[in-house]
């Protein structure tokens, strides 16, 4: 039981890393496209 609750923890903290990821690789990609020439 508590096996499985440490298993869905740990999905959706990866789960919010993934998007936080995603989130800052596209806000990356804005800035580069905005300091670019």
């Amino acid at each position: 039981m508590i096996d499985s609750i440490k298993v869905v923890i740990d999905f959706s903290i990866l789960q919010l890393f993934g998007r936080i990821l995603k989130l800052l690789s596209r806000y990356s990609v804005v800035l580069f496209a905005a300091s670019a020439p």
